[in-house]
C-alpha cells in the first residue's frame, strides 16, 4: 500500500484535540500575574490528571523528600513550568492512538523517548539552557510521528524497520527511499494540530533536521532546541535504551556538536550518566500510559 502525505494528515485531522486544562496550565504559566493557587484550581477540576500529576510528581526521576499529596505543593517544589509540562505530557499520552497488534513494540518506542528526554534534559543542564524541563518533554515526545504510524499504518512501519535492519540503514534513510512521509515531519503536523508549545515542535519536528538552512519554518532561537534533542536521541540509541526501529548505531554529528560546543570527552560522560538515570526512571512510563 502507498501511504501519501494527504492520507496520513487526513488521519491526523481525525484524532481529538488536547484536553483543554493543558490549555488553560499554559496561559496561566505564562501569565506573570497567576499564582499557583490559580494553576492549582485549574488541575483539580480533572480528577485523572491530578491523579496522575500527582503520581508523577512523586516518582523516582523527581525523588521529592517526603513525598507530595497535594497539586500545590507539587508547583511549590517542582515549579510552575515543570508542573505545565507534565500536564502537557498526560494530556497528549492520553489523546495518542492506543495501538495493538503491531509487531513493532511501541512500549520499546517509549523506553528510547524516555532515553531521549533524560539525555536531552541532562545535555540541556550541561549546556546551562534556561529551561532544562522543556527539554525532558521535547524529547519524550520526539517520535510521537511514529507511534501515529503504529496507529495507523503498522504494516508499513513494521516494512520500514525490517528493510533498514536489512540493509543496515537508519529508519529515516528507509522512510525515504521507500517514498513514505517522514516521520517528524508527521509529529510535527500533530504537534502544530494540538498547538503544542513552539520549543516542542522545534523538538518533536526538526530533530531529524542538522542543517540549519534546511529548517524551514523554525525560528533561529529554538534551533538549539532541535540540536539539543537530536543529540540526545544520538546518545539514546548509543546507549541501547529502548528500540526506535534503528538497528544503526550513529556517530554524533560533527556540526551538532560545533554548535553546542561540546568536546567529546564531555559527551561521553554524560553518555555514562544516561543509563543509570534511565533506569531509576522506568516507572515514569507505566504511570503515564
Amino acid at each position: 500500500m502507498t501511504v501519501s502525505l494527504e492520507l496520513v494528515l487526513a488521519k491526523l485531522s481525525g484524532l481529538p484535540t488536547l484536553p483543554g486544562v493543558a490549555d488553560k496550565v499554559g496561559l496561566l504559566v505564562n501569565d506573570p500575574d497567576s499564582t499557583s493557587r490559580e494553576i492549582a484550581q485549574v488541575v483539580k477540576r480533572d480528577q485523572s490528571l491530578t491523579a496522575r500529576l500527582l503520581a508523577l510528581v512523586n516518582s523516582a526521576y523527581f525523588g521529592v523528600p517526603g513525598g507530595v499529596s497535594s497539586v500545590e505543593r507539587a508547583i511549590s517544589y517542582l515549579g510552575y513550568n515543570t508542573v505545565y509540562q507534565l500536564v502537557l505530557t498526560v494530556s497528549v499520552f492520553d489523546v495518542l492512538p492506543s495501538v495493538d497488534g503491531t509487531a513493532f513494540s511501541v512500549k520499546d518506542l517509549w523506553k528510547h523517548s524516555l532515553g531521549c528526554a533524560i539525555a536531552s534534559e541532562t545535555l540541556a543542564r550541561h549546556l546551562r539552557h534556561s529551561a532544562p524541563e522543556e527539554l525532558f518533554t521535547a524529547g519524550l515526545l520526539h517520535d510521537i510521528g511514529k507511534v501515529v504510524l503504529a496507529s495507523f499504518f503498522a504494516s508499513k512501519l513494521e516494512e520500514i524497520v525490517q528493510h533498514a535492519a536489512r540493509d543496515g540503514t537508519t529508519f529515516s534513510e528507509k522512510e525515504r527511499d521507500l517514498g513514505f512521509p517522514a516521520h517528524d515531519y508527521i509529529g510535527r503536523c500533530l504537534a502544530d494540530k494540538w498547538s503544542l508549545p513552539a520549543v516542542l515542535r522545534a523538538g518533536i519536528g526538526y530533530h531529524h533536521v542538522l542543517d540549519i538552512e534546511a529548517r524551514v519554518g523554525l525560528p533561529r532561537h529554538l534551533c538549539s532546541v532541535a540540536d539539543i534533542v537530536a543529540l540526545g536521541d544520538v546518545l539514546c540509541r548509543r546507549c541501547r535504551i529502548g528500540n526506535s526501529g534503528d538497528e544503526v548505531t550513529p556517530e554524533p554529528d560533527a556540526m551538532l556538536m560545533d554548535r553546542l560546543n561540546l568536546t567529546d570527552l564531555a559527551l561521553s560522560k554524560l553518555q555514562d550518566e544516561v543509563p543509570r538515570v534511565v533506569e531509576r526512571s522506568k516507572p515514569f512510563l507505566d504511570l503515564l500510559e
